[in-house]
């Protein structure tokens, strides 16, 4: 199976000056994704008998818009805070894979709003760069890999939560050390990343309250970068570099284990 999308998108955004040291930006996007899936397969039923060749088409599209409203405040040349609203949008699409009752399936798009301040600064003449955020984001419709237990055997799917809640922190800080060095540190923290309103299907427990798929409680990098010039046509870089991403889960089964506390 081959799945072909095409997505057109318009957009614009607008800097506002308020004040000398207040501004304010506001931006909007509209895009249409449109996506066509032929199928040509056999329904085979659990006796292993097969009826006549499936030959379908499957094709839909979908449309929105999202916005961006952000306000920042410069206290001096080098320390800005700042907050922001924006919404987001993810296609919605067909299931793939061998199953006819699964490809003829689709699922929702999922849209997501998010509100988040933060910090960004430059420090001493900018060999310290220091920058720490926090946000809160809400989904609808969270498009969340399943396995799901079919008369045909388990599959892999992509189904459709109410929604989901998400909390997280970010931190970044970079210091030059001497001409040479400069030491990077990189931080996300996510305390909560819940999934809200999934229904129990098939007869497995809901996974409402688990943990969203792919999304680490915390992940850090920490890298040292060397540079110097050997001559006026060559420069030499090196780089050593660590990451850590604490345990998540990849697919989310129906069947599951405990939900996370929130």
């Amino acid at each position: 199976m081959t799945q072909t999308t095409d997505s057109y998108a318009v957009f614009g955004q607008i800097d506002y000056q308020l004040a000398p040291k207040l501004r304010t930006t506001l931006g909007a996007r509209w895009s249409r994704d449109e996506k066509r899936a032929p199928f040509v397969g056999f329904n085979t039923l659990v006796s292993g008998v097969s009826t006549p060749p499936i030959d379908l088409v499957r094709e839909d599209s979908w449309d929105s818009t999202t916005y961006l409203a952000s306000v920042d405040y410069s206290w001096n040349d080098w320390i800005m805070t700042y907050a922001s609203y924006s919404t987001g949008f993810k296609a919605g699409g067909f299931q793939e894979g061998v199953n006819p009752v699964v490809v003829s399936t689709y699922y929702d798009p999922e849209t997501v709003e998010q509100v988040e301040v933060g910090l960004k600064s430059d420090l001493f003449d900018g060999r310290v760069r220091f920058n720490v955020s926090a946000y809160r984001s809400r989904y609808e419709d969270l498009q969340v890999n399943n396995f799901r237990i079919l008369p045909t055997g388990p599959v892999q799917l992509i189904q459709n939560a109410a929604g989901a809640l998400v909390y997280g922190f970010d931190v970044e800080a970079k210091v030059q050390i001497g001409e040479h060095f400069i030491l990077t540190a990189l931080d996300s923290y996510i305390p909560t990343a819940k999934i809200e309103g999934f229904s129990s299907i098939g007869g497995f427990p809901s996974i409402e309250g688990f943990r969203i798929p792919r999304t680490p409680e915390n992940s850090y990098t920490l890298a040292l970068d060397y540079g110097t010039e050997l001559n006026a046509e060559v420069r030499f870089k090196a780089r050593a570099e660590y990451s850590h991403r604490s345990d998540f889960s990849s697919v989310r089964t129906l069947a599951g284990s405990a939900p996370i506390s929130a």
